[in-house]
């Protein structure tokens, strides 16, 4: 019975220890460090620092960490994001998106930069990068598609990230 009860006890540890490594639903951890140096790990790290806890789900509960338009909104404040962060941001996104492994951080580190870059707005478009000399086809084509996904998302009045939006996200700047 001691046996039995010990094995139940160390299986349900063994669940809380789980979510302690990178890719979990219940970490900030976005795994930056080994992957990024320089203004993209500040970048990284931001949005790692600024992830909410939250509930979402539709057939299911899903509580999780995750990259918010408020926590997004908090990293491009406090960091703050600039027009000279472009590159280091597209650079996040491309590096995630070229080696995409469907691990739970890649995601949050997709929308992340993906949302700093709307929060810039037309400069974000403005000074698309120059394909770089470490993008393959692959990595050049997922930062097109980035830049036409921020492209549509700031042009369109009906979303946040539009200044004539009276729900627009910077109404307030950043406080």
């Amino acid at each position: 019975m001691a046996i039995r009860a010990f094995a139940c006890l160390t299986m349900v540890l063994l669940c809380f220890a789980a979510p302690a490594a990178a890719d979990s639903l219940y970490s900030r951890n976005l795994d930056c460090a080994p992957r990024f140096a320089g203004r993209e790990l500040e970048i990284c790290r931001s949005l790692e620092r600024e992830l909410e806890w939250i509930w979402t789900g539709h057939a299911t509960i899903s509580p999780s960490y995750r990259v918010t338009f408020e926590s997004a909104k908090r990293s491009f404040c406090t960091l703050p994001v600039r027009v000279q962060d472009i590159l280091p941001i597209y650079r996040i996104a491309v590096a995630v998106e070229r080696r995409l492994s469907g691990k739970f951080a890649d995601g949050q580190l997709i929308n992340g930069s993906r949302w700093l870059l709307t929060l810039l707005g037309q400069p974000a478009i403005d000074r698309f990068p120059e394909r770089q000399p470490d993008w393959d086809e692959r990595a050049w084509q997922a930062a097109k598609n980035l830049r036409e996904t921020v492209a549509h998302d700031i042009a369109d009045t009906a979303m946040i990230w539009h200044p004539q939006n009276p729900h627009y996200i910077l109404r307030a700047g950043c406080n």
